[in-house]
């Protein structure tokens, strides 16, 4: 097994110990000495303090899902980053009504390797979302302060200078497949962090990009119109599931459905369809080869609310 995929594991171990609220699956992937910084629960370092504040606090649960999305690892020996968004949905039950709340934002984690075995040396959390019965975690996390919804802050826990693509190289070969769902992922952290620099790695310089109602022709235009829309909101998440990816030589196409259930949730989202995801976005993203580099072509938009099952994978 490749380190990355070892390391995708330990963080899987991790999630499934969220969701499942078991400490056990922690103690496989937390050092001892890790530091945690949470925009949620706040600080904490050491492995005993750490577990303290990731343990569920709200009321007893009916109904658990954790979904990880956009991750990306690089790794150096004995040592990795991760960046990867993780969204869930718990609820209550009350006869035949589900209260429920969706929440979800961003991670970034270094890895050390300890006796042939990955562990957190450090965990980041920007809480990007949240929709639904807040009161499951009012007083004991700190929610999105709305007020500053109006001009943007960057989140305080993580800086550009964080960003894996920036901290380390890969010495692992990666599949075709793997470098073309890594575009999405720079794409999404350059709008997020507001690190456009990022963001303008994935583009050709003719990049083409159709919204309803609007297209933007080349690099420069999509990107003025992407920081614009970022200085309007107080944290954006742009979050995607890799529906499938066809290469074609030095050509691909890849189509990605967004997920933001924080603005779509409220809506659709009731006891009889919990097990269902809502999407808002099917994008189909055209790729091209050059020079040994993916880039991005074209980008097509399709909006409109569609859902799918739950397929039951951590990873989406």
């Amino acid at each position: 097994m490749r380190e990355r995929d070892k390391i995708k594991q330990q963080f899987e171990y991790f999630v499934q110990g969220l969701e499942k609220n078991d400490a056990k699956f922690w103690e496989m992937v937390i050092a001892k000495d890790c530091r945690m910084q949470s925009e949620t629960v706040g600080d904490a370092e050491g492995f005993d303090a750490v577990k303290e504040k990731l343990v569920w606090r709200g009321p007893k649960l009916d109904f658990n899902r954790y979904r990880i999305y956009n991750t990306c690892i690089f790794q150096e020996k004995n040592q990795a980053v991760q960046s990867a968004y993780v969204i869930a949905t718990v609820g209550v039950k009350e006869d035949y009504y589900l209260h429920w709340f969706t929440f979800g934002g961003h991670y970034l984690i270094n890895w050390i390797k300890e006796d042939a075995i990955w562990k957190m040396s450090s965990l980041k959390y920007c809480h990007d979302m949240e929709c639904g019965n807040t009161s499951f975690v009012r007083g004991w996390w700190k929610l999105i302060d709305y007020d500053i919804w109006t001009g943007y802050k960057n989140h305080p826990v993580i800086s550009k200078e964080e960003a894996p693509w920036r901290v380390m190289d890969n010495e692992e070969d990666w599949t075709e497949e793997e470098k073309i769902a890594d575009l999405f992922c720079r794409y999404a952290w350059g709008i997020d962090e507001d690190d456009f620099e990022i963001t303008a790695s994935v583009m050709t310089e003719t990049i083409q990009s159709n919204i309803p109602g609007n297209s933007f022709e080349g690099k420069k235009e999509l990107l003025t119109m992407l920081q614009g829309k970022r200085k309007k909101e107080n944290s954006m998440s742009h979050v995607g599931k890799i529906v499938s990816i066809k290469q074609t030589g030095d050509e691909a196409e890849m189509v990605v459905w967004r997920y933001e259930p924080h603005r779509i949730g409220t809506k659709f989202t009731h006891a009889g369809n919990i097990d269902t995801m809502f999407y808002s976005v099917d994008y189909l993203w055209h790729l091209k080869k050059e020079d040994g580099r993916w880039l991005v072509t074209g980008i097509d938009y399709n909006i409109g609310v569609f859902g799918e099952k739950d397929d039951g994978r951590y990873y989406q």
